[in-house]
């Protein structure tokens, strides 16, 4: 009798732990697919695609506990017009892959300029979305002939039809020498849709400070940055991040808190930073009151850089915060 209720009492931990886990990993999905904003920039704000004058190739990849998320971009950035183009391909994975998903989308971005050392970009984007379901992956109690030991096939599989839609995203932002804020509504469609969404709208909000010592001849640049996302109705998030860069190495702390729910998640990002080639690592954990054991993952980013003239150096340029 004991080993019985030993044996109910492990399962509803188990399931417990699943379904909050489930539960912060959709959040998670709808407040930003990786600890860092920046990570993949036009997934925070449309506009920050052109923040940099060259072509630029970003890598992204990301994994925890029940999640399993990939970016691939590639933006290029029109001298003459003053605009930027990008293309972004993602692809994730939920539940040991029974959940699978598949976007490819476009973003584009103009640059005006304001005064010396100041510009306004303002971007949109645009993204086809598929997800589906692995049906061999699902397993019910009703499909168990215990007598036979066999397993019948899913009878429910059209219930599970693969969805597709559309997702557009619009923002502007505001760079110096001295700040750099951003404002941008993501699923900027799906406020009037007449379904259940795949992802819910949501309002990002960004002012940093950039801080570069005048004894440190730009070795040293330092960047604090308060980050606020509101995913309707009502679901709201608040992160304090700080980002460092001493000549090569690169790092940034980032702090996350939602009153909707008791938890903490702190990420720290390590990483080396050349001219034209970034690599950095982030480990992100969340301690929760509804969660007994810590929620973790791990990140990595690759960005290369090409097609930067030199000959811009001569001009009265804008200057950007690198992320």
């Amino acid at each position: 009798m004991k080993n019985s209720y030993l044996t109910i009492t492990i399962q509803r931990i188990i399931c417990i732990l699943i379904m909050q886990g489930a539960f912060y990993s959709q959040i998670s999905a709808q407040t930003g697919s990786y600890s860092s904003p920046f990570f993949v920039k036009t997934l925070f704000n449309p506009s920050f695609n052109g923040a940099v004058d060259c072509t630029e190739a970003a890598l992204a990849y990301k994994r925890n506990n029940l999640h399993e998320f990939m970016t691939a971009e590639l933006q290029h950035y029109f001298d003459k017009q003053s605009s930027s183009v990008s293309i972004l391909f993602s692809g994730e994975k939920q539940g040991n892959g029974i959940l699978r998903g598949f976007s490819a989308g476009i973003s584009y971005a103009h640059r005006f300029k304001v005064g010396h050392n100041k510009i306004i970009n303002a971007g949109i984007k645009a993204d086809y979305v598929h997800q589906s379901v692995d049906y061999n992956k699902l397993i019910f109690s009703n499909q168990i002939d215990y007598l036979e030991e066999t397993i019948a096939p899913l009878s429910e599989q059209q219930t599970f039809a693969p969805v597709h839609t559309q997702d557009i995203s619009a923002g502007i932002s505001y760079f110096s020498k001295k700040y750099r804020m951003g404002i941008a509504v993501v699923h900027l469609d799906k406020f009037r849709t007449t379904q259940p969404p795949i992802f819910l709208p949501r309002l990002n909000l960004n002012i940093g400070r950039i801080l570069t010592p005048q004894r440190s001849k730009q070795k040293i640049r330092l960047i604090p940055e308060i980050i606020y996302s509101l995913t309707f109705p009502n679901f709201h998030q608040l992160t304090y991040a700080c980002q460092l860069k001493y000549k090569k190495i690169y790092s940034a702390i980032f702090i996350k808190h939602s009153p909707n729910i008791p938890s903490l998640s702190s990420a720290f990002q390590l990483g080396i930073s050349f001219v034209k080639f970034r690599l950095s690592y982030t480990y992100e954990i969340l301690i929760s009151r509804k969660i007994p054991l810590p929620f973790h993952s791990n990140q990595v980013n690759l960005e290369y850089k090409f097609n930067c003239e030199k000959k811009r150096k001569k001009r009265n340029t804008i200057f950007c915060a690198k992320y």
